[in-house]
């Protein structure tokens, strides 16, 4: 089944300040599949992965529980930041690849209202040089022991030639809502 005929809409708020899951959570609409989504954090210098935030709930839109993971970040610091989003229960389908590969029609958008991390930086392009979202370059808020929250937001058919989508602005962007995820971060004690 090609993934413009997914039909799919997440919502999940992650809350709390232990970020574990509670009766304050927000139930996820799962309508069409999607088991998966992986926001994994590497060093910039070395490219090994030092952290991964991870939404799984194995049974697509059943009655399981859906299950998060979020791993405290440490303070001030750059990260290269990849969006992965797998398809299980249509053979763990990589999903991430086909919004890769029609680039022109997707992009990701980033909003906080507490925020996470003081700079979001697109570091991938479709075929016309626009942002697609999958992978970008993150610095987390340099306040250690805070709590930040970043809405991960997947629009299908934007209007990439609107003022400030390009930049990551969202009014403009037009488009169909086919993913928003809200993860929450624990900036840790640490250093620089």
């Amino acid at each position: 089944m090609c993934f413009k005929n997914l039909r799919f809409l997440l919502v999940l708020s992650l809350v709390g300040l232990m970020f574990s899951c509670s009766d304050d959570e927000v139930a996820p609409e799962n309508e069409e599949g999607l088991t998966e989504m992986r926001l994994v954090f590497k060093n910039p210098t070395d490219g090994e992965v030092v952290a991964t935030a991870r939404y799984f709930d194995a049974d697509g839109p059943g009655p399981e529980t859906p299950v998060f993971e979020v791993p405290d970040l440490l303070p001030n610091r750059t990260y290269n930041l990849s969006i992965e989003i797998i398809d299980g229960l249509r053979n763990n389908r990589d999903v991430s690849a086909h919004i890769r590969n029609n680039g022109e029609r997707y992009q990701f958008f980033f909003s906080q209202t507490t925020p996470a991390f003081s700079n979001i930086t697109y570091k991938d392009q479709d075929a016309n040089g626009n942002p697609i979202g999958l992978e970008l370059e993150v610095r987390t808020v340099a306040i250690a022991g805070s709590n930040g929250f970043l809405r991960v937001t997947l629009r299908k058919d934007v209007n990439k030639s609107a003022p400030g989508v390009a930049q990551g602005d969202v009014s403009n962007a037009e488009g169909e809502v086919r993913i928003q995820i809200n993860f929450g971060f624990r900036i840790a004690g640490g250093g620089i």
